[in-house]
């Protein structure tokens, strides 16, 4: 096994992760250089501590509405959809996607999704489609009917 000389860091990745994902790989160096293998339940173990702990700061971020969005009356929502699929803006509603993220199941990582081009607003009735193929999906699993997104989406009611 062939052993980096320097950390690998993910852009803009929270410090509490970096330092997760760092221990990860330290111990798994270690492991590997005294056992020539590693504890795959251990492994697994540290790998769904990260997910959680990267899911438990996402959504602490997201559900965090600033004193200007709230005097605005915009709330944030989740929505979820498949691949292909699509979303339709309700009557009286005017929607924002603040993020678009894809995973392929429960607790897997997630991937933002940077490929696919949102419009500013979209208006009631509207409709935001999802491409039957993106890139990022492509990074997480062969099997695309598996793939989730998740939006997160400003919503603000019409006057």
């Amino acid at each position: 096994m062939t052993m980096l000389p320097f950390t690998i860091k993910a852009q803009s990745m929270d410090p509490e992760i970096q330092q997760m994902t760092d221990e990860l790989l330290k111990w798994t160096q270690q492991q590997f250089e005294k056992n020539g293998s590693v504890d795959q339940h251990k492994l697994d173990s540290m790998n769904t501590r990260i997910r959680l702990k990267q899911d438990e700061i996402t959504a602490r971020k997201m559900q965090a509405p600033s004193v200007a969005d709230s005097a605005k009356g915009e709330k944030l929502i989740t929505v979820e959809l498949t691949q292909g699929g699509m979303l339709t803006v309700p009557e009286g509603k005017i929607w924002k996607v603040k993020q678009a993220t894809c995973s392929s199941g429960m607790g897997e990582y997630k991937i933002l999704v940077g490929s696919v081009k949102f419009k500013e607003e979209y208006g009631p009735g509207e409709k935001i489609i999802m491409p039957a193929y993106t890139p990022e999906a492509s990074l997480l699993t062969e099997d695309f009917s598996s793939i989730i997104y998740s939006f997160n989406i400003i919503e603000r009611s019409i006057k």
